[in-house]
């Protein structure tokens, strides 16, 4: 099993303080460059149908409900989806233990 860190980035129309880009990252798990691809377009579209990006206020606090701000779609210029693998399985075998 092959894991591929993504991240959805919004450039913002007003900067945030220090703030210009801001992304709400996820680690996916697959097989195969189609079930990657299925999965990337299935976290594009679920964040579309929230209508924005959730992220942490502070990286270092747990997820609590406290923690966290919804920044809608309207406050960015664009949106777009970065991935960059983080561990390879060239050989679709699993690595030895």
């Amino acid at each position: 099993m092959t894991q591929t860190l993504a991240a959805v980035k919004g450039r913002l129309k007003i900067p945030y303080g220090d703030l210009n880009v801001i992304g709400q990252a996820f680690v996916v798990q697959h097989n195969t460059p189609e079930e990657l691809a299925e999965k990337l377009q299935a976290i594009m579209a679920e964040c579309f149908q929230y209508g924005g990006l959730t992220i942490p206020i502070d990286e270092q606090q747990p997820k609590t409900i406290t923690n966290i701000r919804f920044w809608p779609f309207d406050n960015f210029r664009y949106v777009w989806m970065e991935a960059k693998p983080l561990t390879t399985n060239l050989t679709g075998q699993e690595p030895p233990q």
